[in-house]
């Protein structure tokens, strides 16, 4: 007998993941996903934008998807979430379905985005004003269908809300682009104006992979790994593709009140089930070259406005901060023992409990420090003297 937790990990999940999650055959990877929730009956219930996808049963779809050995395309069975529950649990499937829809409305951007806008935006009693920087990771609101952000205000979309509360910014796209999604970044116009950019309370924009405007610059980090391809590596150093690779980006914020500039620099780092023993030989390989070149990204403009005196490195990499090689770039092959060292800015050297990142350019270097570390004090801890990265402190990862 499997308690619901682990007929979830061992059951649903691994449907979920393998067909609804991040399909591209699919004819839309946002469409497939939401397909996973519906109950479906006929052809009619499948969305026009699936159009790789057919209906085969109820609750029952079929697609080509790639299959890596061969290079080619199977024709392959998706199950939708009522479908699984029909399978495995018959007696029970319709109102167990019923209340998972019910429970899944508390997920829903209409419901979570008017709190999330809230807490970003609200006055904090301890820091006396409303943050002054917001950076948003798995940012994929910005062309969201319009909903209302605040009680009794219109519908408005999130960038058109953020001006509003007295906002500019907006997404740095990922490489994919057709995904409509990346990184959100603003700032409160009255505290910070986009450097060398005329239009300083311009509200709203965005910026593919590759642009470049003043004060702002969006790159694609370009991923490389030692893939592995049924627990074999080929020895190659391969870029990932488009759909898996990460984006990082950074803005010169002039501080209105002094006129002194500061660089934000942000990112949202590979996650773990793409950079481990499963996928690749030296694992945190790609972690660390995105950190590599994000370290190049900085020093070049270190190296173009040698002026810069402060600088902030922010966003969700993915990495528990006990993962001191890794974060180093000091790397080991899980096959062959083999040593790879890639350069990552941090150093432990000069504190081994709280190591800095170093940034270098031809007349400049900045040392950046962990903003939060007397926060990571929480409860029990678990990581080196106790740290975390939540209130709970069972999170390790930055």
């Amino acid at each position: 007998m499997q308690t619901w937790n682990d007929w979830v990990k061992t059951t649903l999940s691994p449907e979920y993941k393998a067909h609804f999650h991040k399909n591209y055959c699919s004819g839309s990877k946002d469409a497939m996903r939401l397909l996973w929730s519906k109950s479906i009956t006929s052809p009619d219930d499948i969305p026009h934008q699936l159009t790789g996808v057919s209906f085969v049963a109820p609750n029952s779809v079929e697609y080509k998807k790639l299959n890596k050995s061969t290079g080619g395309y199977d024709n392959v069975i998706a199950t939708t979430l009522h479908g699984m529950l029909t399978k495995h649990i018959p007696d029970i499937s319709n109102d167990l379905y019923q209340h998972i829809i019910d429970k899944d409305q508390y997920f829903q951007w209409e419901t979570r985005g008017p709190k999330i806008f809230s807490v970003v935006t609200s006055y904090d009693e301890d820091m006396n004003c409303a943050p002054d920087i917001v950076a948003l990771s798995e940012y994929d609101v910005h062309d969201a269908p319009a909903t209302v952000y605040t009680p009794g205000h219109r519908e408005e979309r999130f960038p058109e809300a953020m001006a509003r509360a007295g906002y500019a910014g907006g997404l740095f796209s990922a490489p994919k682009i057709s995904d409509c999604n990346g990184i959100g970044v603003f700032w409160r116009r009255d505290v910070f104006s986009l450097a060398g950019d005329c239009s300083r309370n311009e509200e709203s924009i965005v910026l593919l992979p590759g642009d470049r405007r003043a004060g702002a610059i969006n790159v694609d980090l370009h991923e490389h790994w030692h893939r592995l391809y049924a627990g074999q590596c080929s020895g190659k150093l391969e870029e990932m593709p488009e759909q898996d690779r990460r984006n990082a980006g950074a803005v010169r914020l002039v501080h209105n009140p002094s006129g002194r500039e500061v660089l934000v620099v942000f990112a949202h780092l590979m996650t773990e089930s793409r950079d481990c023993a499963a996928t690749n030989e030296y694992v945190g390989e790609v972690r660390a070259g995105e950190l590599h070149n994000i370290s190049k990204l900085v020093a070049e403009h270190l190296t173009e406005y040698p002026h810069t005196r402060a600088a902030l490195l922010v966003g969700d990499f993915n990495i528990d901060v006990r993962e001191r090689e890794m974060l180093c770039g000091r790397l080991r092959s899980h096959l062959t023992q083999k040593s790879m060292t890639v350069s990552t800015g941090f150093d432990d050297s000069y504190d081994p409990l709280n190591p800095s990142i170093v940034y270098a350019g031809k007349e400049r270097v900045l040392r950046l420090q962990e903003a939060f570390t007397s926060l990571h004090q929480w409860g029990a801890g678990i990581g080196y003297d106790k740290y975390c990265t939540s209130f709970t402190s069972n999170r390790c990862k930055w």
